[in-house]
């Protein structure tokens, strides 16, 4: 990038000129060469400080590439992805060829690793920071490298809110934050209140006083009943398709979580290919490559999660299945059976036959 960097450097250097006065000249020119000094020790803060200050005294688009330089070195590519196409607006024809294609390419790299965030405030006065930075307008999407951002929304006399959310690459996601005011009553609900002892002990008297249904007579005689098939039934139920469909269900509820685990493993490595290329340790070789296996990472993750889904909507309709088998042999079983019971009543006894046909 120091080559890059030196394109610009005796453009911007002759229009320093342009300042306003001598003193003016002087402070800008100071500055812009403290920060080529500072960029090429490789003291990037250093250097960026010392060029927006060049810009402030002597602004030109020439100088934006500089500071884009510096950015896209600190771990700010957002920042320096506008600064780059304000370069690219601001010169229009002017740029030569070899600028005009030098930060061309800058900003397509840099458009894969940065996303859009729309956000929509209410009360519109409220102070809102994503990443511990303040934004200041709301009216034009806000442009944040990929990964996960925190969101804080707060004014006095609200609930402040907090919200993280996932920035996709070469995406815009909108993100409305509505504050509710810290004397708005929340919903209250009545609480239970305790029944009278008094009214439970008259219930408890009653169902004391009640003839038992359960008397030692009716005990006997239902002694001998017969079971109505219900062992028939509990065994009657397992049939072939019932083993055959609630099998395949049970495999595709495991192939989902299965699939589903592997997703989030591979959108932990997403997410640790972003960490790396936003490392201004390493080269831009080695940030570049980090950036090639986020994106094949995050494709990887929303092949797994789809099929996951796939899966599970499948496991779930076998489950369906399963169950209406199992009720529609129920209901389809004849309901044939023969039993003999011993019949005990006062004064007699002996055998019944029930049965139906």
């Amino acid at each position: 990038m120091y080559r890059f960097l030196a394109l610009f450097t005796l453009l911007l250097v002759s229009n320093i000129a342009f300042a306003q006065s001598d003193a003016d000249r002087a402070m800008a020119r100071a500055s812009f060469q403290r920060g080529v000094a500072a960029y090429e020790a490789a003291n990037y803060p250093d250097a960026l400080e010392a060029f927006q200050r060049a810009y402030e005294i002597a602004p030109h688009p020439v100088v934006r590439v500089n500071i884009a330089n510096c950015l896209e070195r600190v771990g700010r590519p957002a920042d320096a992805l506008t600064h780059y196409e304000a370069f690219l607006r601001e010169m229009g024809d002017q740029a030569n060829a070899e600028q005009q294609q030098e930060v061309g390419e800058a900003v397509r790299r840099l458009n894969r690793r940065v996303g859009e965030l729309s956000l929509t405030v209410t009360p519109s006065d409220a102070t809102v920071t994503i990443d511990g930075r303040e934004v200041h307008d709301f009216s034009q999407p806000v442009r944040l490298e990929v990964g996960r951002r925190l969101i804080v929304a707060e004014r006095e006399g609200y609930r402040t809110i907090t919200r993280r959310v996932r920035v996709e690459a070469g995406q815009r996601r909108d993100s409305r934050l509505v504050l509710q005011s810290e004397n708005e009553a929340s919903p209250v609900t009545e609480p239970d209140v305790p029944e009278p002892v008094e009214e439970i002990e008259d219930r408890v008297e009653d169902i004391d006083e009640r003839e038992d249904p359960f008397s030692e007579e009716e005990e006997l005689v239902g002694l001998g009943s017969p079971d109505d098939g219900s062992e028939d039934d509990e065994d009657g139920w397992f049939t072939a398709p019932v083993a055959i469909v609630g099998a395949a269900t049970i495999g595709l509820a495991a192939g989902a979580v299965a699939l589903g685990v592997m997703a989030l493993g591979s959108e932990d490595s997403h997410f640790e290919s972003v960490d790396r290329a936003n490392d201004t340790s390493l080269s831009p070789t080695e940030r570049d490559m980090a950036w090639a296996d986020a994106q094949d990472h995050a494709d990887r993750a929303n092949r797994r999660a789809l099929i996951s889904d796939i899966l599970s909507i499948a496991a779930v309709a076998g489950a369906v299945t399963t169950v209406l088998l199992i009720v529609l042999d129920g209901d389809d079983e004849d309901e044939q059976g023969l039993a003999i019971a011993p019949v005990i009543a006062p004064g007699t006894g002996g055998v019944s036959l029930r049965g139906s046909f």
